[in-house]
């Protein structure tokens, strides 16, 4: 279940991320987004944008490399990628050092 959905709000056919007004404009046409919260006892609004910033941010705290996650999401750099992810400012700090420590190793 969870590929599917993966495959469907974060992939397009071309394997890139898929832009966020388009998944929008999907996902709110069918009501998924409304319909899947109100299941899930969620009482706050749900959007695309929401599920992509809990995607990156699960990730993340499940010991995903950025770099892995980027590409899951269709990014063009890390830092986007970044955006995306909610954590405390000392994660944060961990997570900048993790990836300057991995960049520089890289070289």
């Amino acid at each position: 279940m969870w590929a599917s959905l993966v495959e469907r709000f974060l992939v397009s056919e071309r394997d890139r991320g898929l832009e966020g007004r388009s998944v929008q404009d999907l996902g709110m046409q069918l009501g998924f987004f409304a319909r899947h919260a109100e299941q899930a006892g969620i009482d706050r609004k749900i959007s695309p944008k929401t599920l992509r910033h809990t995607f990156a941010t699960h990730m993340y705290e499940r010991g995903v490399a950025v770099e892995d996650t980027k590409e899951m999401m269709g990014h063009d750099t890390d830092t986007e990628t970044c955006i995306y992810i909610h954590v405390s400012v000392e994660a944060a700090k961990q997570l900048l050092l993790a990836h300057i420590a991995n960049r520089n190793a890289g070289r």
